[in-house]
């Protein structure tokens, strides 16, 4: 009887259970060393050897400083925040296992989901004044204001309302749509040679921008002389 003992030679790499993770997380997590709900996982065949993880690569490449891969047990967390959907709403990452020797590579897919952390925005370079021939008509175009909100969806919405005039006569004179920003005339007359200024906010339930809007109304000669008593 002849008895033979095999010893264990490395010849297969780890592998993993997955070619793609993905995890999907808010832009505002901030906690530190939050897990994203990955966890990658590989298996070596020879079994006596232990595997360990690490980032190696990402794209953009700041995601590696960003985010960490247990050496251990593969949980995928992110260090300290900084995320900014606006800017990178996708990091890929590539984890390696390798059992000393052998290494096999994954991706790492985390999808950035937007929050409502930006304002409404008028153009900054924009100025809003306009010169207005009074009128005796209530709804009568007198300028659009426009602005643009970096957000995503329902986090996009917004809507537009006078703060308050700074000349007081020209409240009831001048009215806005909330949706599209348009200003008309309202049911009263515009008939007084006066500068109006306004200021215009924009809210989406969270955030606001501002941006003054001046409306200078012309009278026209459309009054008749008349002798006092």
């Amino acid at each position: 009887l002849v008895q033979f003992t095999l010893n264990n030679v490395n010849e297969n790499p780890p592998v993993f259970s997955e070619d793609v993770y993905t995890g999907v997380i808010p832009e505002d997590l901030s906690t530190p060393n939050a897990d994203v709900g990955i966890t990658v996982s590989a298996t070596d065949l020879d079994c006596e050897l232990t595997v360990t993880y690490t980032l190696v690569g990402g794209a953009p490449l700041e995601g590696v400083s960003l985010f960490s891969v247990d050496p251990s047990n593969g949980v995928v967390s992110l260090i300290n925040g900084g995320l900014d959907r606006e800017r990178v709403d996708k990091y890929e990452l590539f984890v390696e296992a390798t059992d000393g020797v052998l290494a096999a590579t994954a991706r790492v897919d985390i999808l950035i989901n937007d929050v409502n952390d930006n304002a409404a925005i008028f153009c900054e370079d924009c100025v809003y004044e306009v010169d207005f021939v009074e009128t005796q008509f209530a709804g009568d175009f007198v300028l659009q204001v426009t602005a643009h909100d970096a957000d995503l969806g329902e986090n996009a919405n917004f809507f537009f309302f006078f703060s308050q005039f700074e000349t007081e006569t020209a409240d009831g004179f001048f009215q806005i749509d909330i949706e599209t920003g348009v200003i008309t005339t309202a049911d009263s007359t515009c008939t007084t040679s006066t500068p109006y200024t306004v200021d215009v906010i924009t809210f989406d339930g969270e955030n606001s921008d501002i941006k003054t809007v001046t409306i200078n109304v012309k009278t026209i000669n459309d009054r008749n002389p008349y002798f006092t008593p």
